[in-house]
């Protein structure tokens, strides 16, 4: 192991989440190299502009580099599933807990209640990357409005 390396990680993206397309198995390979010991994937779940995956309504898609590319929550079933099977194939060499990153809108906060009762998480971040709705990294949030008005 390196002297300088970091020896936990707790904020994971991985293919789960609509900013990343790093493969759970990858990451957790690279990290075990890296001298990593302990991971906890906190894949991103943003209620208010993202459905879930068995939503009735369906699941919404944004332009992509390919075309269209799906925009939905965390697949929880098939995520938990997958990390769980790491965790027993990979449990000798690194630690890897099951977490989320939640985009916390006030309204939103009922959807994450169900949703954290549903698994067992190690570990869950509360974020902000909406506001009414609206995401601050596309700008959809401070369009039309000067800087003072939407700090």
């Amino acid at each position: 192991m390196k002297a300088n390396a970091v020896i936990e990680d707790y904020h994971v993206h991985s293919a789960y989440s609509d900013d990343s397309t790093y493969p759970l198995r990858q990451v957790v390979m690279d990290s075990i190299d890296m001298g990593i010991k302990e991971i906890c994937f906190t894949d991103h779940v943003d209620y208010g502009i993202k459905r879930d995956w068995d939503s009735p309504l369906g699941i919404g898609y944004r332009s992509g580099a390919a075309g269209p590319e799906p925009f939905a929550n965390v697949d929880y079933p098939k995520y938990a599933d997958e990390i769980s099977g790491l965790q027993k194939e990979y449990g000798e060499h690194i630690s890897i807990k099951l977490g989320l990153e939640f985009g916390v809108q006030v309204h939103t906060i009922p959807l994450y209640e169900k949703l954290f009762s549903r698994y067992p998480f190690d570990f869950i971040i509360l974020s902000i990357h909406q506001v009414g709705d609206k995401e601050f990294w596309t700008q959809e949030f401070q369009t039309g409005q000067t800087q003072d008005e939407y700090r």
